[in-house]
């Protein structure tokens, strides 16, 4: 028996791993010190291909008007990786806005060597179709990525917001045109899902502390996706 445990734990290292080096990861959320900058990265989404980040070969690169390169040391049993010999190579944004960002983002990394990242993904696919991946540096900020990056329809997701966001009780989604809502489901940043209803209002309470996505679907088969971060 325990030569099969570890033989699957063998297993589950190896392609944990594999999915790791297999993507290319879309940067979608970059939080410092509890502060959200998605809407930078959204404003800055033409800037280098959404961010890349890659990992291969004991090599890890990101770019965002530039890119930062670095040896990779990966540790798959305490999921956790090492960068050492990091370089930047130099790149004028187009704009303020990702010129402030790059430099957060890059900050992320060069500031917590020599610590170890630790880094979280999973097998079954998020809401839209991806593999989601969330690195956090030894103060607990974090970078958080997809396989791809995920376009919505602006138009739908125009007609709805979500709040209080942060929030700590009770979420409500409100509507700004008369859309029929058939369900509105919930769904962990990872891409499990929580549970469904039809309902407005969502009671938080017993929910964990984190990034969750809410789901809504139309009557004309059309959805929006909208971000949260629950307190």
């Amino acid at each position: 028996m325990k030569k099969i445990t570890l033989f699957i734990l063998f297993l589950y290292t190896s392609f944990s791993f594999a999915q790791l080096e297999g993507n290319d990861w879309s940067l979608i959320d970059l939080i410092i010190d509890g502060s959200s900058y998605e809407s930078d990265i959204i404003q800055s989404e033409t800037e280098s291909n959404y961010q890349n980040l890659s990992f291969l070969n004991n090599h890890y690169e990101t770019t965002l008007c530039g890119a930062l390169q670095a040896n990779l040391n990966i540790d798959t049993n305490n999921t956790q990786f090492f960068l050492t010999n990091l370089t930047e190579t130099a790149m004028d944004c187009s704009t303020t806005e990702s010129t402030n960002l790059k430099n957060l983002y890059f900050s992320f990394f060069s500031t917590n060597l020599p610590n170890a990242f630790q880094y979280e993904l999973d097998s079954y696919n998020d809401i839209h179709g991806n593999v989601g991946l969330i690195i956090t540096d030894a103060n607990g900020n974090q970078a958080l990525y997809e396989t791809r990056y995920v376009s919505v329809d602006d138009f739908v997701k125009s007609y709805f917001s979500v709040y209080p966001n942060p929030v700590k009780d009770i979420l409500t989604i409100k509507e700004e045109a008369n859309l029929k809502i058939n369900k509105i489901t919930i769904y962990n940043f990872l891409g499990k899902k929580l549970f469904s209803t039809n309902r407005k209002k969502i009671n938080t309470k017993n929910m964990n502390s984190g990034i969750y996505f809410v789901k809504i679907n139309l009557e004309n088969n059309k959805m929006a996706v909208k971000k949260f971060i629950k307190n």
